[in-house]
Formats: C-alpha cells, structure tokens, sequence
C-alpha cells in the first residue's frame, strides 16, 4: 500500500568524476543534506555501549580507528521554490574501499551479505580512501575532497542515531579524531555550522513513538504523510531526480511484499525482538513476522485503545511508559492470538539489492522534511520565505531551512540520541574544552582551498 521507488545513483572509482559535479550541485541546491554509514563492524559492543559517554565515546573512536566505512548514502533534499511541501531529491550511495588495513566483524559480514552487498564490487570498484590526517595525494576526486566541499557548502547535516557515524565520517574523510568529547562536540560545531538533526531523537523525544529505529520511524511518517492527504491537509511530496543513465530504481518495500495493513490470520507470529529494535539474530531465517506494516499496525491499535479505555474511565489509570528500544520489550500485543500469515513477512534484503546505506539516509531525510511539512502551519508564510532571494554565493552559504520555524528549528538542533541515556547529547562547545589541533588545521585547508 505504502511502496516506494526510490531512484539511487551508484558511485564507484569508474565513474565518481563523472558524477562530481552532479553531486556538488545537488548539495549546494539543497535544504538540508542526509548521510547514512554502512560500516565493516563496529567494535566490541561492550566498549561503544558504557555508561559513562566519555568511555563509549572512545569505544566508538576504537572502532572508527580499526574498522572501515564500506559504503556511504548521501540524499540531498531541495524544497520547492513553489511548493513548501514538496522536494526534489537526490541520492547516491558511495562505494567505498579503505587503502589502511581494516578489521570486518563476522556479524557485520552476514548482515550486509543478507542485505545484498557486493562485496567484489567492492574490493574492484570501490573508492579507495585513507583514515585520519590528510597525505600528499595527486587525486583530485577523492572522497576527503568530496567531505571538504560538503563542509563548505555549510549544509545542515541529518543522521539518524548520527553520533557513531559521525565519528566514522571523521576519522574516515576528515583528521585524526580528538582525544576527549568535549574537543570533538566543539569541533563539530565549526565543521557543521549550521546544524546537525539527528531523527532517532525526533522519533524518541518529539513523537514519541513506540520504537525509534529507522524503518518503523520512516513508516510512521509514511502513515502521517498518508493520513494528511486524506483529510485534505497539505502532506509531504517528493520528486525523485534522475540525472544520468547510471540512475536505477529500488523498490523501498519495507511493508510486506503486498504492503498489507491488514493482520491476517495465520501461524506465524510477529518477532517481537524485531518489533522493539528493527533487528533478530535470526536475521532472514526467523519463522515469525518482521513485517514493518503489521507491527505499527499493533502498536497504533494499541494506542487507539488506549485512548478510548481513558475517554471512557475518569479513573487516574496509568499511561504506558514509551518504550526504550533498547532497553525494553515492545508492546506488542501477541497474548490475544494476535497472528501472521507467513506470506506476509517482510523480506527487505530482496529489495535493498545492496544499497542499504542510500535507502537508509534517503528515509533518514523524509523522516526530517516530515518533522518540517507537518509542522508548517503557515502555508503564505512559508511561500513567502521560499520567495527570498539572495545571489548564487550567499546561497551557498544559506543557515536556514526553508519552512522550518526558529521554534521547531531549536527543538531538535544539535541535539544527538544516546542509547540508555534519558537525555540528548549537546553538540556544542562547551567552556571548558577547545577545538583540536588537527581540526583547527584541516578546517583552514578546507576553506583555503
């Protein structure tokens, strides 16, 4: 019901000149940029999940130091001169092969082979790239030089649970990393000047959904957008762009094969780990149901009767807590008989044929221009924001985000989800740290250049 093609341009060694300045303009045109990481492993799991943020922060600097990025999703969002809820986008998914020694989790390999990846395709066309400082390179289509020319464009930059991928974009394309938080929250401050969103806190502390991983927060804001249009309200809209003849079409059905709200009768039951996190050890071998449609469907059942069990009770019942995706299990109602047919479970590697990354920051950003269109109240307003003009190197330039008020803006800047945490992580500096060394002297080169 809720299918999508979503129109991806592979970017590999033979052709990422070619597409250079495709990908420059679509970035210096757009609203708001989103990325998303695949990477070779992440680490011990124990190191990038301590409690105290200093330590996880250095678990996760470990695995950006030992591990690689093996492809990157980048989607450019460009609203509508015309119509504020409506934006042109663009997505490219990087293939990327790092030249330094790297270590690859065995978990990691079978999830992104369950997912489609090429990993041939990878080690004979993949971009080659190095980690941390800049060296001597006569190559002037590199993806370091590509992140520089983004960082000056000064796009704000959307993620979704960002702070892992951030510091494997800097390690990756950027310096060696800092050595405390504090230099790095500071450091991406001057690097991202205007704004960094991160959509699992959108999803966690703004909507406050039942789950906050990517495919059940992006079908939400499917069903909102859906909801919007028939009831006559203005909803988002997007125009997929294809500019060359290496574009393909992917079929975004996370769904179910039919895309069926309906929750037939069955015996297969949906996996409730799935339900709560996005993901199952069994992977693509689980009997039960990790059907995306099926499990909002329950979830908002739920909260449907929930509200009527509290219009009809003036008692002080107690509000189910919001769930912490990882931390609890999911309300999912399975004890009534609530079942599956097997017909109906989500299969996503058959889709995502090994573009994972570019599906992901492509839903990254429509989970962002949802947060945007659906609080734009004000449709002259925002028609007349689109109207201002300004010449072709200030809008290089632009900090605002057409359609997005100050408020809504402030709500959600900077602001990056931490798992187990009940509070966001600043991004900012603070008074008590500075910028690093080798930030202070990339960022020079990067604007000198």
């Amino acid at each position: 019901l809720l299918s999508m093609d979503v129109i991806v341009t592979e970017v590999t060694k033979e052709n990422l000149e070619q597409l250079w300045p495709y990908v420059l303009k679509n970035v210096k045109n757009s609203s708001f940029i989103a990325m998303d990481a695949e990477m070779s492993g992440l680490g011990a799991k124990s190191d990038i999940m301590k409690s105290d943020v200093e330590q996880r922060y250095k678990g996760i600097c470990l695995g950006a130091q030992t591990h690689s990025i093996i492809s990157l999703g980048l989607a450019c969002f460009e609203s509508d001169s015309e119509n504020p809820f409506l934006y042109h986008v663009s997505v490219y998914n990087f293939i990327l092969l790092c030249a330094d020694p790297f270590t690859i989790d065995p978990s990691a390999v079978s999830f992104l082979v369950n997912h489609g990846f090429n990993f041939n395709k990878q080690f004979s066309s993949g971009i080659n790239y190095y980690r941390g400082n800049d060296k001597e390179t006569a190559n002037k289509f590199t993806m370091r030089k590509l992140f520089s020319e983004i960082i000056k464009l000064r796009k704000p930059l959307v993620l979704h649970n960002g702070l892992v991928d951030l510091v494997f974009l800097y390690q990756s394309f950027y310096a060696d990393l800092p050595a405390t938080l504090n230099s790095f929250m500071a450091d991406l401050c001057e690097i991202f000047p205007n704004g960094i969103f991160d959509c699992k806190y959108i999803a966690e502390f703004c909507d406050r959904l039942n789950a906050s991983y990517l495919l059940y927060v992006f079908k939400e804001n499917q069903l909102k957008n859906e909801e919007l249009t028939a009831s006559g309200n203005p909803s988002l809209k997007v125009h997929f762009r294809m500019e060359n003849e290496g574009a393909i079409s992917i079929p975004l059905n996370i769904g179910g094969e039919n895309g069926s709200k309906s929750i037939p009768e069955g015996e297969g039951v949906i996996c409730e780990k799935y339900a709560a996190y996005g993901w199952c050890a069994k992977g693509i071998g689980c009997k039960k149901s990790h059907n995306i449609d099926a499990i909002v469907h329950i979830h908002r059942s739920k909260k449907d009767n929930k509200r009527k069990r509290k219009r009809k009770k003036s008692s002080s019942e107690t509000t189910e807590a919001q769930m912490d995706t990882k931390q609890t299990n999911p309300a999912v109602n399975t004890e009534n008989g609530t079942t599956l047919n097997q017909n109906h479970v989500n299969k996503t590697a058959s889709h995502t044929q090994g573009h994972r990354s570019s599906l992901d920051s492509f839903m990254t950003g429509y989970v962002f221009a949802t947060y945007i269109t659906s609080r734009c109240t004000d449709l002259c307003s925002a028609l007349n924001r689109q109207d201002q003009t300004s010449n072709e190197d200030e809008a290089a330039f632009k900090s605002e985000i057409p359609n997005l008020t100050e408020e809504n803006r402030n709500l959600v800047l900077n602001k990056l989800f931490l798992s187990g945490k009940p509070i966001p992580l600043q991004v900012r500096k603070s008074q008590y740290s500075k910028t690093s060394k080798h930030h202070t002297e990339k960022l020079l080169k990067v604007y000198l250049s």
